[in-house]
């Protein structure tokens, strides 16, 4: 945690498995009750599902395949924000809450 990206990389995984969950909440029954992910729609939600099962790694159709996926857009501008919010006395409780 002596970086700030270590903590923008574990929210960027973090919304991968917020992903993972909303995907795995994904048929419509569960939808018709609840509103999902905060920000993101049924067909945000789809299309991840879709990306999930046909995921690029770099090593299968080069970096711009893997970089340009909706799960890893939608993670790393995530990841971002997340880091963009914080100050320093933040980044220091967070590192002080890893020890």
């Amino acid at each position: 945690m002596s970086t700030p990206t270590i903590v923008g990389t574990v929210a960027h995984e973090v919304r991968h498995a917020q992903q993972h969950q909303a995907v795995d909440d994904l048929p419509w029954w569960w939808w018709e009750d609840h509103d999902g992910p905060p920000g993101v729609s049924q067909e945000e939600v789809e299309a991840w599902e879709e990306n999930f099962d046909d995921y690029q790694t770099s090593q299968d159709d080069g970096f711009d395949a893997y970089h340009d996926q909706p799960v890893e857009a939608d993670a790393r501008e995530t990841g971002g924000s997340y880091l963009d919010d914080l100050d320093e006395d933040d980044l220091e409780r967070i590192r002080e809450e890893a020890r």
